[in-house]
């Protein structure tokens, strides 16, 4: 990918600017492998709150799912 910007809205007090997974993106391919990869290394630091742990999963799928819908 030559260039990405994310964003994760409702998971979070206010919107999160996903720039973790942003950088693994930048010049990677665009395969659903590197799509996980920078998932897994934006939500790594995400800590669930009692009911509201499933928002980490969530926001994991619908990381993958919008990527792979955009490519």
């Amino acid at each position: 990918m030559a260039d990405v910007r994310l964003a994760l809205g409702g998971v979070g007090v206010k919107p999160w600017r996903a720039y973790a997974a942003e950088r693994l993106l930048r010049g990677a391919p665009a395969t659903e492998e590197s799509f996980r990869r920078a998932a897994e290394a934006e939500l790594a630091p995400a800590v669930g709150r009692p009911g509201n742990h499933f928002k980490i999963e969530l926001a994991r799928r619908a990381i993958v799912a919008t990527l792979r819908s955009l490519t």
